[in-house]
């Protein structure tokens, strides 16, 4: 595990946001987005119909629309409870996707996580390896209680994501999100701090 040491073991207290540090695992590092990582993510992701289709937003017509996207997510990484990292392959020092939190409730001390990754890297392990280090992140250095995640009940590549990160199924819910393909059914998935910790 990336993070040896287990910070604030008491479950229920409030999370304690970090932001986006770095996060090394094997083969990758996890880290902010720079402005010049918009060749990467608009060649290697942001601008493909295959990668987008199951997600919120259009594939991006220029490297230029990428870059603004990028320069928002650079002013925002001032606040600490904003979570949003490029994956470094280490091998060829490329961004090949992204992953975030997309959601947070303090209330309950739970996080929502989203990803993407490009499809050249896809069935390699690289969303797993890089969920699992977030998920890690989250529990013993932010000191969330749940992680959850969702997926397009026709993009069931990602559920198997979710599963290999040891997050359970709970429910599927009809018309539970909008992406692409219009209103879809969403499977919701989420692992908890205390069954981690347990593990």
């Amino acid at each position: 595990m990336p993070f040896k040491v287990i910070i604030n073991m008491y479950l229920g207290g409030k999370m304690t946001h970090k932001g986006t540090k770095t996060i090394k695992t094997n083969r990758l590092i996890l880290r902010k987005f720079k402005i010049s990582d918009s060749v990467d993510m608009f060649c290697n992701w942001a601008n493909s119909k295959t990668v987008t289709k199951f997600l919120t937003w259009q594939p991006h017509e220029s490297e230029q629309t990428t870059k603004n996207v990028i320069k928002s997510w650079v002013k925002e990484y001032k606040n600490k409870n904003f979570y949003q990292w490029a994956i470094v392959l280490k091998g060829i020092n490329q961004v090949v996707g992204s992953i975030s939190v997309v959601k947070i409730d303090e209330e309950k001390n739970s996080v929502n996580i989203g990803y993407c990754l490009g499809e050249k890297w896809w069935r390699q392990g690289i969303m797993t390896e890089s969920l699992n280090a977030v998920i890690d992140y989250l529990f013993n250095c932010v000191c969330a209680d749940e992680i959850t995640s969702t997926h397009d009940v026709d993009n069931p590549n990602s559920g198997k994501v979710m599963e290999k990160c040891k997050m359970k199924y709970l429910y599927t819910k009809k018309g539970g999100a909008t992406n692409n393909n219009g209103v879809v059914d969403i499977k919701i998935y989420n692992i908890l701090r205390q069954d981690y910790i347990n593990d």
